[in-house]
């Protein structure tokens, strides 16, 4: 099972003796899958050290791409994602008990579509090691 970690824990155990960027323990590219009750498709993303601003594109099984993105808050909270159809996606990143970084939610678009993402960080930027 997923232990959830804060990301202020995440964050705090991210400062050492030199100055890293904010984001650095969640930092990194990302990729997962969504999936719902009229779509579902795969997910790649890169979430920035500086900021935790999320930027990538999801690919729907039927090949269509939309952009998306948003910003993680400091407790690790992802409220604001968006994707260029209208669909909202929220939900939280945090790290398994091995220390796997992850975000995952739920999505909606107008009431009548929806279902979960998922997200697994498959590397760290540079700057972060």
């Amino acid at each position: 099972m997923f232990k959830k970690v804060s990301i202020a824990v995440l964050l705090l155990a991210g400062v050492g003796a030199h100055a890293a960027p904010t984001f650095c323990p969640v930092a990194g590219n990302y990729r997962g899958q969504y999936s719902g009750n009229t779509d579902s498709g795969t997910l790649a993303a890169i979430v920035e050290p500086a900021d935790g601003t999320v930027r990538g594109v999801a690919m729907s099984a039927d090949g269509r791409q939309f952009p998306f993105g948003g910003v993680i808050a400091r407790d690790g909270s992802f409220s604001s994602g968006a994707v260029a159809t209208g669909a909202q996606f929220v939900g939280r990143f945090a790290s398994t008990a091995s220390g796997q970084i992850f975000g995952q939610g739920d999505w909606a678009l107008g009431g009548l579509e929806g279902g979960k993402w998922k997200i697994i960080r498959e590397s760290a930027p540079g700057n972060c090691l």
